[in-house]
């Protein structure tokens, strides 16, 4: 299933132009290849699923269409702006038959991107749900063998630091948890059946983009977010960089951190 993956960004994140491919050239003079490997996994990519493409939302838009739940399983791949508290939500959603992606914000700059893999209904799964008001355990969302997980879901306040969610593999199975030292925090992700995945790749604040892997049949997926997004400036993006997925971001005050998986 090694296709070509094709950039599908039919809405804007900034006021002019598309910003998948602006952030490509911001970043193709500074690019320098890391990988970090930092968990426990199946194996390696190969043969996995293909991206179907990827689109940008920005508050204020109206919602997007991402193709229908028959042949697809869609997710998150960025998010930027401020972060302030639930008012702020982006999530990746079905409804009558086809994948969507919505903005929500009371705060500015507020946006996401998403790409969809296609993938069989019926090898994905329901999204599982993870608040920090509730949820005092991590989440289970069942065996890592054969699955991948990733994040559909993020609401809530990524700003002072110490927040965080994260989607792990622990004794031969996938969990969702998280932290917040302050605003209520929500989080969802959605687990497919897949041959096998990557580790986790990771970026930081001071790291120029980390090399996650080929988008030749590949797709990329956000299983870790944390530190502080609050301003329209603060962004994190698995993103597409001529054939390649990179991990990139941008913090314009404190930490800010994040961790995505090929599949």
């Amino acid at each position: 299933m090694k296709l070509s993956y094709h950039l599908a960004c039919v809405l804007l994140l900034g006021t002019s132009g598309c910003v998948v491919e602006a952030m490509d050239d911001e970043l193709a003079a500074e690019l320098a290849v890391g990988h970090e490997d930092t968990t426990e996994d199946t194996g390696t990519a190969s043969e996995e699923l293909q991206s179907t493409g990827e689109v940008g939302l920005a508050q204020g838009q109206p919602v997007v269409g991402l193709g229908p739940t028959s042949d697809r399983v869609c997710f998150l791949t960025g998010i930027k702006g401020n972060f302030a508290g639930l008012t702020e939500r982006v999530r990746v959603y079905t409804s009558g038959g086809s994948w969507y992606l919505d903005v929500d914000s009371a705060q500015t700059g507020v946006g996401a991107w998403a790409s969809c893999a296609y993938a069989a209904a019926g090898t994905y799964t329901g999204e599982y749900t993870w608040d920090s008001a509730v949820d005092n355990y991590p989440k289970h969302m069942g065996t890592a063998t054969g699955r991948v997980c990733f994040l559909t879901r993020i609401q809530g306040g990524f700003n002072n630091g110490s927040e965080w969610v994260h989607l792990y593999v622990s004794g031969g199975d996938w969990y969702m948890t998280g932290k917040t030292g302050g605003p209520a925090l929500r989080a969802g992700a959605r687990c497919v059946s897949v041959p096998s995945y990557s580790g986790e790749v990771s970026w930081g604040t001071d790291d120029l983009a980390q090399y996650v892997g080929s988008t030749k049949g590949y797709s990329c997926g956000l299983t870790r977010i944390i530190g502080s997004l609050d301003s329209g400036a603060d962004k994190i993006h698995c993103d597409r960089i001529t054939d390649s997925w990179y991990l990139t971001g941008q913090a314009t005050t404190g930490n800010l951190g994040v961790r995505a998986r090929l599949f």
